[in-house]
């Protein structure tokens, strides 16, 4: 009788341990795991300002750039009417001579 007693102690305590370590293992991924959604969270809040820069950078691009294409049509344009205004000075100079 003597040695059911001493195995059904051991059994016993070797379950409670089992509890103990279950329950301190359940503890500690159960704050890890709220970190994580913490950190998830933060780091969702950034990407949403990163995004909102982002498109509010797109949204101010076309009036700061200039393309280097439009730039030089625009070139063109000025240099065009300049030489026309150049060719009638030069056209009543030479009538008023």
């Amino acid at each position: 009788m003597r040695e059911w007693q001493i195995i059904t102690v051991c059994a016993s305590l070797v379950a409670v341990c089992n509890i103990i370590v279950m329950a301190y293992v359940k503890h500690i991924v159960t704050r890890s795991l709220s970190q994580i959604e913490t950190k998830y969270l933060e780091n969702n809040k950034k990407i949403e300002a990163v995004e909102k820069q982002l498109y509010e950078i797109k949204a101010d691009l076309p009036i700061c750039y200039v393309r280097r294409e439009d730039f030089v049509r625009n070139e063109v344009m000025i240099n065009a009417k300049l030489d026309r205004i150049y060719d009638r000075i030069e056209k009543q100079k030479e009538k008023g001579v």
